[in-house]
């Protein structure tokens, strides 16, 4: 048992599902909330950036799938449920 810390970006409908398996690991979560002030959209920023050139296009194509497909795999299908993904453009 050592410890460590980690940060963890859940969608909505993860939430409940994984801290229950965190909490039940006895792994300790703390909610953290961003001030809404400090927040920035990257969305604008990463689409350029993608725009920008084809290798870019390319890598954003594969780095999707794969994380499509990831979450399609995961066994804890109460948690990683690819219907609940916002896919759409």
């Amino acid at each position: 048992n050592k410890g460590g810390r980690s940060l963890l970006f859940l969608l909505p409908t993860e939430e409940k599902p994984i801290t229950k398996l965190l909490r039940d690991a006895d792994v300790p979560v703390r909610r953290l909330s961003v001030n809404p002030e400090r927040r920035v959209s990257v969305s604008q920023r990463a689409a350029a950036l993608v725009a920008s050139g084809v290798e870019y296009q390319r890598m954003a194509r594969k780095a999707f799938s794969s994380y499509v497909r990831s979450v399609r795999l995961m066994p804890n299908k109460d948690a990683f449920d690819v219907s609940n993904l916002p896919l759409a453009a």
